[in-house]
């Protein structure tokens, strides 16, 4: 925990205001508060600190998806009544991955006016648990990013009927340094963080019977997974047409940030070794990364592209192999150092992104894939191989033409 002078604690009240308006942070704002009891003091005497944090996540480089979960959580926790009125207009979509569902919605644009200043407390407390978390995993998930050596020449090779032993020798790419974690690559996994807390709080709030909702919406709702909740179901629909251009596929890594979130939290419950703070690295911030990010790292229309004979089952498994090593997070940048990108260009519509293939053949495209991944891995993808089927998906429009895919026992 940071520690302060004792001189700190001895300023009057109007130094200390001065000193919490230039944070913009509440990461910063829960530090110090943890290090400093007059901070907190002066906080909860004048009930400001509800407008403080309000500022800081309308105003600060929180990116504006993390805080709606924040403001979410925050009136989860205070068990809104203005919460389960919207939830019972809207149901759990307003949890889904669109603009339209939370963006522009002023009901979580505020904290809770309810919550008592221990509450938000306790809100600063997690915030800093949950960053402190996020930069752990996605400093480790870096570092087996920048050891990777994929492969750069093609090689004879098939997924399908090759095994591991017959995965060409080399030679191999030396992934240069890469650079360090920049803003929005942390912001991913933060956002991940913070909808893995809401799905935990959201579920214990309903199991307490807090909510009163007619029987048939709380028999769905106990049936839910914790994913569930977040519409990630919707996300598949492109895939089921074997497009991975499908402008479905940018709510993609949404899902599979999430699952390498979770995957960091198993793995950390069996490892004897807990970093300590003082090992997280700084956070580049390039100008104009606090205003927008992209919400796909691109490497899943990537992904997409050369594993379209893959089905993402809801579950994500199709993605797993490469969850521990951040693929989803990372931004062009990075994949364009490492040789997983070579450049892409955009036509006069935004909304389409055109991708230069990176190799003579998606065959080596895959098999550098493959490269990167361990040997109990590449035996999973082997194992969920996929049948084509011929046939069209009525879920989807007939301009979508191609084949549909599913899993082979």
């Amino acid at each position: 925990m940071v520690t302060l002078p004792t001189t700190f604690n001895a300023f009057p009240s109007e130094i200390i205001s001065m000193f919490i308006d230039h944070l913009d942070d509440i990461m910063d704002l829960g530090n110090l508060m943890l290090a400093s009891s007059t901070v907190w003091r002066h906080l909860e005497q004048d009930q400001s600190v509800l407008t403080v944090v309000d500022r800081m996540l309308k105003d600060g480089p929180t990116h504006r998806e993390t805080s709606f979960f924040i403001h979410a959580l925050a009136h989860l926790r205070c068990e809104s009544p203005l919460l389960e009125t919207y939830i019972d207009a809207h149901g759990l979509d307003f949890t889904a991955y669109r603009s339209w569902a939370y963006m522009q919605n002023p009901l979580l644009g505020t904290l809770p006016h309810t919550m008592s200043p221990a509450q938000v407390r306790g809100l600063l407390t997690t915030s800093s648990a949950i960053s402190a978390t996020a930069l752990r995993c996605i400093t480790l998930f870096a570092d087996r990013f920048n050891a990777m050596r994929p492969l750069t020449e093609w090689a004879s090779f098939d997924v399908y009927t090759n095994d591991w032993t017959h995965l060409p020798a080399g030679p191999r790419h030396h992934v240069p340094d890469t650079g360090p974690l920049r803003w929005g690559e942390v912001q991913r996994a933060l956002k991940a963080f913070w909808m893995i807390q809401f799905s935990r709080i959201f579920f214990d709030t309903f199991n307490r019977g807090a909510f009163d909702w007619p029987q048939d919406r709380m028999l769905k709702i106990s049936e839910m997974t914790p994913t569930e909740i977040f519409g990630f179901e919707c996300y598949e629909a492109c895939l089921g047409v074997g497009r991975g251009d499908h402008p479905w596929t940018y709510f993609l890594d949404v899902h599979y940030i999430y699952s390498c979130a979770e995957e960091y939290l198993d793995e950390i419950k069996t490892s004897s070794h807990v970093s300590s703070d003082r090992d997280l690295p700084p956070v580049q911030r390039v100008e104009g990364d606090d205003e927008e990010w992209p919400a796909t790292s691109l490497s899943m229309k990537r992904f997409a592209r050369i594993f379209k004979e893959i089905r993402y089952r809801q579950d994500g498994d199709g993605f797993r192999p490469w969850r521990r090593l951040g693929f989803a997070i990372w931004d062009t940048e990075r994949l364009k150092l490492a040789g997983f990108i070579n450049d892409i260009r955009k036509d006069p519509n935004p909304d389409n992104v055109h991708w230069l293939t990176i190799t003579r053949s998606e065959q080596l495209d895959r098999t550098r894939w493959l490269s990167v991944i361990r040997k109990e891995d590449f035996r999973f993808v082997q194992q969920h191989r996929l049948v084509a089927q011929d046939s069209e998906s009525e879920e989807h429009p007939s301009d979508y033409d191609t084949d549909t895919y599913t899993w082979s026992p």
